[in-house]
């Protein structure tokens, strides 16, 4: 990766965005600037190409709803098939494998037992 930059809305409502990689290399002064005190960043911060998939989303509908864990669950009992974005996406837990335990945590995002993916 070349370049990636992060950006955060300020308080007047207005995104303002850091460079984090320039030139493929980890800007380690981001953390210091107003507004990005909690991004983490060291050289072995791993960085990935943003290809519009929203992990859990399964469905590809632009957010997460209890059909993405149904398709899981279909897929799982082979009634269903992936394509390469739905795999990426059904990988909840990012263990490289899809199982119930992503269907689980779909499950419990939806419930508001964990707060996020």
């Amino acid at each position: 990766l070349n370049t990636l930059s992060v950006g955060y809305l300020d308080s007047d409502f207005r995104v303002s965005y850091k460079p984090v990689v320039r030139g493929g290399v980890v800007q380690s002064d981001v953390t210091s600037t107003p507004g990005y005190e909690k991004l983490a960043i060291s050289k072995n911060t791993k960085v990935y190409e943003d290809l519009g998939i929203i992990i859990g989303d399964v469905t590809g509908e632009g957010n997460i709803t209890i059909d993405d864990a149904t398709y899981i669950q279909l897929y799982l009992v082979q009634n269903m098939t992936f394509d390469s974005n739905m795999i990426k996406a059904a990988d909840v837990n990012g263990d490289g494998d899809i199982t119930i335990a992503d269907v689980t945590l779909i499950q419990e995002f939806l419930a508001g037992i964990i707060p996020e993916l």
